[in-house]
């Protein structure tokens, strides 16, 4: 055995004439040139792709001669679909009816496999040119089936092939050593698996329609009043239409679809009641009793059938005209093949009767209200087809690089929708030769020139932390992608691992590329969804509230409307999440990352997905009158501007934690800590964490908030130690999450890659807070010394204007102060009102010089983090007096204050009101209001100070 389909005359005769004599339709003759032509070019598996009902089955038993095989598999989703292949076989009727044979063709020996194949089957079926049988007696993926021997068969056949990626089916197509051929009409899948090979062929659904090969299906929705009876409502519709002239002179047959036995014998009932008679035939009924019951419809006698995981797929019985579709399938490959079972094209149209509310997401188009199904099902069907092909040339068309094998197939990767974008202006160099990606070994990588996107697969070792040996390790694989939209200059960045993410900007010259700011958020936010959020995050943008409760989440239907009108000013978005019609979205504004929950069908969509989100981002005019339009927006700054004014560290951080360093010499409370921010250039600062006069830590922060040490370190050096949990946090990695507050010159304040607050220079009437005083006794070029003509220095003359109303002056005049002078004074209902005044000089006359305010201000500024109330403050008072020779009482009662800050600083402290005074004489207060810089400068550190809940006052020159 093993030469019939070589000894067999000669190939099929693949005549054009055949088609148009009627014999054979034109898909088939596509198909089967295509075979032979897949064959002639490529060992891989060839997809022929044809709609249902165009002739598939003349196909499959076509290919065994078409390809000279010496012996072949079948491969059928059921039995009924079986016997039907197996019967094409015995006879050859088809080959022969459309003219491919001779008629006097002599038949090939055909055994159909009815039960779990075992050793001696196989060896029996040596004998055999075809096997016949369905997946689960023919694969080893199932219990009790003995294993096919790999060389018995060159040549292997699925019907209804989009079932492949399913373990059992790939188990039987990887057990043979066979060339094979996968038939079907969907090859695409909801679960988003690929069928193996290539697409040899493909027919269009809108081309079978027009050729006459395939009739269009009408849809007939059945939408049941609330509380009546769905089912009931949808028989009486199918009955109707069963029994009307056209379906009875057509000798139409009825298909009823259920998802249970139960439910299925409970329609057979209810049909009964209603005068249909109906069969029942599902996944379990034997051979003998569904030809029993099929020929019981052909005769008359049962008017259709009830079907439960049967008659789906594959099977022909062209008078089935009328379908009930009880419970729906949820996604469209199934639907498909359902609607197929109707499109046979005889006398009449086929009908689908359904409620269109029991739809889902993948099939919610094919029910909507006045679409006509000869125009919708093709433009469905044909783009999936087209879609899967264009994903296929994808990905084949790309340079790949493997380290060893392949670790997973490149049309297998569904890209997560989570992306940073960063705005560049030079394409970036996507095709990377990578060997290692954030410090661990990259498996496999792919650059797609033509669409400007690369892919990584890194490999990492995974240990539990909880032991040193290897007995529990195991591989953790991560996906990294990158990909350049060149029309908008938008770079969109994917990684779940940090250090990938970092090495990949430097690889990719975008370290200092700024991430989109607050208007692309923005107009991203309300393009995609204008208000509709179930979460909504906010970051307090007072720096007080924040240490209390650093971000608010808001949960729920409408969630934005649960922030109160009057807070909306001091909240800054710090994510959304929402839905649309295509799903839910997500967004975060500091990272400038968008998201979508459902991951890509393959690169080619993310690719696509990358897009759309840059013609959202670049779209020339925002979207209006979205929900979150009342919050602000951090930006994100594209450069650092030149005069750090002063530098906190994030009050998200302060509670309970304090720098530790590796050695565990020393621990030092962030509160002591003097930050000391440098302009090293428009990309860097330099930080530096000081005690007292020396300096601990140098560290350098570029402008997207990456921190690294100034001098090379091996270890990390310093930590923050959460006093409460011992957990350690490398430094690094603490100011990358919660970056010191820095503030600029200009009035900006830069929260590391958090974003920043940048404002416009703005013009104006001088600020209320703004006051002036007399100096005419005061050399205002002298602050502390070196006054001339029997003037008063700036010090001099501020103490005599605080000891109005004062209780106590405290004089705190040197490195590292609090203030240039304390006052603490009564304030009403017994509560004390503390001013941190802080004065400065200028070498020129009164006027309006920005640069007169850049000291003071950093010390004003640095000032107000100890303007909260409890004992904090007061004990930091009492430590200073008794420790520096700097900080002395000089107004007031020194024992009575000692007295008073040994109850204060200990859980008992007064109810107090801070003020942060600076004073300035050499500003005049009408140049406050007339100078941008300067009023700009003032109103952004009014902010700050108001959101540590005290109040800001400058004392100035007169007009």
């Amino acid at each position: 055995m093993g030469d019939y389909f070589k000894a067999t005359s000669r190939r099929p005769k693949l005549d054009p004439a055949l088609v148009e004599d009627e014999r054979l339709r034109e898909a088939q003759l596509g198909a089967c040139s295509a075979l032979v032509a897949h064959a002639s070019s490529s060992d891989e598996p060839a997809q022929i792709v044809m709609p249902t009902g165009v002739g598939k089955s003349l196909v499959l038993t076509a290919a065994p001669f078409l390809l000279r095989a010496e012996k072949a598999m079948v491969v059928a989703p059921a039995r009924l679909v079986r016997d039907q292949l197996g019967a094409g076989f015995r006879d050859l009727d088809q080959l022969k009816a459309a003219g491919l044979i001779p008629e006097n063709t002599k038949t090939p020996k055909v055994v159909i496999a009815r039960r779990l194949a075992t050793e001696a089957d196989w060896e029996k079926w040596q004998e055999a040119d075809v096997v016949v049988g369905t997946v689960n007696v023919l694969s080893a993926g199932y219990p009790g089936v003995t294993r096919v021997p790999r060389d018995m068969f060159d040549l292997i056949l699925f019907d209804e092939a989009h079932h492949l990626p399913a373990r059992t089916w790939t188990s039987l197509l990887q057990s043979v050593d066979a060339r094979a051929v996968l038939l079907t009409a969907t090859p695409f899948r909801r679960d988003r698996k690929r069928l193996p090979g290539e697409i040899a062929f493909d027919y269009p659904l809108a081309r079978a329609i027009d050729r006459g090969a395939y009739s269009p299906v009408r849809f007939l929705p059945v939408e049941p009043e609330g509380g009546s009876d769905k089912d009931l409502a949808l028989a009486q519709v199918a009955r109707e239409r069963i029994l009307s002239d056209e379906h009875r002179e057509a000798n139409s047959k009825l298909l009823v679809r259920a998802d249970r036995v139960d439910d299925a014998e409970r329609l057979v009932d209810l049909y009964s009641s209603l005068g249909i008679r109906l069969g029942l035939i599902e996944g379990s009924t034997s051979a003998y009793a569904a030809d029993k019951t099929l020929q019981a419809v052909k005769d008359g006698e049962l008017q259709g059938f009830a079907c439960v995981g049967a008659l789906i797929e594959g099977f022909d019985f062209p008078t089935l005209k009328v379908a009930a579709y009880h419970v729906p399938h949820k996604s469209l490959p199934p639907t498909l093949q359902f609607i197929g079972r109707l499109s046979r094209v005889t006398s009449i149209q086929g009908e689908l009767i359904a409620d269109p509310r029991d739809i889902s997401r993948d099939t919610a188009d094919l029910y909507r209200s006045g679409q006509e199904w000869e125009e919708l099902l093709p433009q469905m069907v044909d783009s999936a087809v087209d879609e899967e092909k264009a994903t296929r040339n994808f990905v084949k068309q790309a340079a790949t690089r493997t380290q060893g094998e392949e670790v997973v197939p490149w049309l297998a990767i569904t890209p997560p929708r989570s992306v940073q974008v960063y705005e560049l202006t030079d394409r970036p160099p996507l095709d990377l030769q990578l060997d290692r990606l954030g410090k661990v070994p990259v498996v496999q990588s792919l650059y797609q020139g033509e669409n400007d996107l690369f892919a990584g697969v890194t490999e990492e070792l995974l240990r539990p932390r909880f032991l040193k040996s290897e007995h529990l390790d195991g591989t953790l694989y991560r996906f990294h992608t990158a990909t350049w939209v060149e029309e908008q200059g938008l770079l969109f960045l994917s990684s779940d691992r940090p250090s990938a993410l970092k090495e990949l900007r430097e690889l990719l010259g975008a370290t200092h590329a700024p991430l989109i700011g607050s208007k692309a958020l923005r107009r991203l936010l309300n393009s995609v969804a204008g208000d509709r959020f179930f979460s909504v995050g906010l970051r307090e943008s007072r720096a007080r509230q924040a240490m209390l409760a650093s971000y608010e989440m808001k949960a729920g239907r409408n969630a934005d409307q649960a922030v109160a009108e009057e807070d909306a000013d001091f909240k800054l978005l710090g994510h959304a999440m929402g839905k649309t019609d295509e799903g839910s979205f997500g967004i975060s504004t500091g990272k400038s990352k968008f998201w979508e929950p459902k991951a890509a069908e393959n690169l080619l969509e993310f690719r696509k997905w990358c897009i759309a989100c840059a013609q959202m981002i670049r779209k020339e005019q925002a979207a209006t009158g979205g929900a979150l339009d009342r919050f602000r927006i951090a930006d994100h700054p594209t450069r650092f501007p030149e005069h750090p004014l002063a530098a906190l560290i994030s009050e998200a951080l302060l509670p309970e934690r304090c720098l530790y360093f590796r050695d565990g010499a020393r621990r030092i409370d962030l509160l002591e800590l003097e930050v000391v921010a440098q302009y090293l250039d428009e990309k860097t600062l330099r930080i530096g964490l000081e005690v007292g006069d020396e300096e601990l830590v140098a560290l350098h922060q570029d402008i997207n908030g990456s921190v690294s040490y100034e001098a090379d370190v091996t270890e990390e050096p310093a930590f923050i130690l959460e006093e409460g949990t011992g957990e350690l946090t490398p430094l690094t990695t603490a100011f990358e999450d919660r970056p010191p507050i820095v503030f600029f010159g200009d009035g900006s304040l830069i929260e590391g890659g958090k974003g920043a607050l940048i404002p416009d220079l703005v013009t104006g009437s001088a600020p209320s807070f703004v006051l002036e005083q007399k100096w005419d006794e005061v050399d205002t070029t002298a602050e502390v010394s070196g006054a001339v003509d029997g003037k008063s220095t700036i010090q001099e003359g501020s103490v005599e204007m605080l000891k109005d109303g004062a209780r106590w002056i405290i004089q705190d005049h040197s490195s590292r102060e609090l203030a240039d002078f304390i006052q603490i004074a009564d304030a009403d209902e017994g509560a004390l009102r503390v001013t941190f005044a802080h004065c400065k000089g200028s070498s020129d006359p009164p006027g309006g010089r920005v640069e007169d305010l850049y000291d003071v201000l950093g010390q004003a500024i640095r000032s107000a983090r100890w303007c909260r109330p409890g004992p904090l403050f007061w004990a930091e008072l009492q430590r200073r007096l008794a420790e520096r020779a700097a900080t002395i009482p000089i107004a007031g009662d020194a024992d009575d204050l000692q007295n008073s800050l040994v109850s204060w600083a200990n859980d008992n402290a007064p109810m107090t009101l801070f003020q942060v005074l600076v004073i300035q004489p050499g500003l005049r207060r009408s140049k406050s209001g007339s100078n941008a810089n300067i009023l700009t400068l003032l109103r952004a550190v009014h902010a700050h100070i108001h959101d540590q809940d005290a109040e800001f006052v400058v004392w100035c020159n007169d007009g």
